[in-house]
């Protein structure tokens, strides 16, 4: 059976990995049926962590330690009340200490040395960099047996970032709500990672420039019972209309879709399917669409009597001017 070093730390920015370090050191206790201790919440401090170093073992059993959270303790606690105590580890106690870090919250170095000099071993586990981060997003969620499709994956490691508490959350509530091997997409994940109404807004763009008025008017109307505001609607399908009719322009002046997908901001998949609606478009009927647009916000915002949720489903959803030949 594998044996225990004196002292552990594993501290770092991938929480989920943490854990299950964490789990597994307490199986290993277990299996080694070691006394096991644990310190957290309150309890969680350098002079508990001392006093529990203080006391004797039952009967000469091994004892394991577990003390989480050392990331909120600072340098001059850890050097004055638990380093001294960290220089006289008996044979038969082990002490883990486990750091789930965040920018402005890392572990103590006065931690990191007692443990180096106990004799322990110091662990780091991080997140990866921002341009593989999706990946990572795909294989937590499977150990959660959750399948994300790569647009989900992209959607949740841009929409959070390098936020190892907020992804820990999502992919947790996601795990809540989905059958074991269900595959999520990225209108799936889009309500548990911001303003999902934006992820929507393409697809409206989208049926309005290829003409189908009919599913437009459905997709205006699942995000309105939904609770979103019409009004609001209107000004993300201008502003998201405006950019694609941008692209076409920029397309249309020479530039190359390499260097117009490169100014596009998103993730890489939304990127690519912005260009490729920008040379479909019809620029006749995009330009149309824009100037409708732009005029309906403008009544809304008081430019006509009307009300402004009624005049955006009446005025909408009909083919612009310049209609198609």
């Amino acid at each position: 059976m594998a044996s225990l070093k004196p002292a552990y730390l594993l501290h770092g920015d991938d929480h989920g990995k943490i854990a299950e370090r964490r789990a597994n050191l307490r199986g290993l206790a277990q299996r080694m049926e070691a006394e096991l201790e644990f310190l957290e919440g309150d309890r969680s401090t350098p002079a508990a962590a001392a006093a529990s170093l203080a006391a004797l073992t039952l009967g000469g059993e091994r004892r394991v330690v577990i003390v989480d959270d050392v990331q909120k303790w600072k340098e001059k606690d850890v050097a004055e009340q638990l380093a001294p105590a960290m220089a006289h580890l008996d044979d038969l106690t082990t002490i883990a200490f486990f750091a789930r870090e965040e920018k402005s919250k890392t572990a103590p170095k006065a931690l990191v040395d007692a443990v180096a000099r106990a004799g322990g071993d110091v662990a780091e586990v991080n997140l990866p960099e921002q341009r593989d981060l999706s990946g990572w997003v795909v294989r937590e969620a499977a150990q959660q047996r959750i399948e994300l499709d790569r647009e989900a994956a992209d959607l949740i490691a841009t929409r959070i970032g390098r936020r190892p508490s907020r992804l820990s959350r999502v992919l947790e509530v996601l795990a809540l709500g989905t059958d074991p091997g269900q595959r999520l997409g990225a209108p799936d994940v889009a309500p548990f990672v911001g303003d999902d109404a934006e992820l929507v807004a393409w697809p409206l763009v989208d049926a309005l420039v290829a003409g189908q008025e009919r599913h437009a008017l459905k997709l205006m109307l699942e995000l309105t019972e939904r609770g979103e505001s019409p009004v609001r609607l209107l000004a993300m399908v201008e502003r998201r209309a405006r950019e694609l009719r941008d692209l076409a322009v920029r397309l249309a002046a020479g530039e190359s879709r390499q260097q117009v997908e490169a100014s596009v901001k998103g993730p890489p998949w939304a990127r690519g399917k912005r260009v490729q609606e920008a040379q479909r478009a019809d620029r006749q009927w995009l330009d149309a669409l824009v100037v409708r647009l732009s005029q309906l916000e403008f009544d809304t915002r008081g430019g006509s009597a009307a009300d402004p949720a009624v005049l955006v489903v009446q005025q909408l959803f009909r083919p612009p001017a310049a209609a198609r030949v």
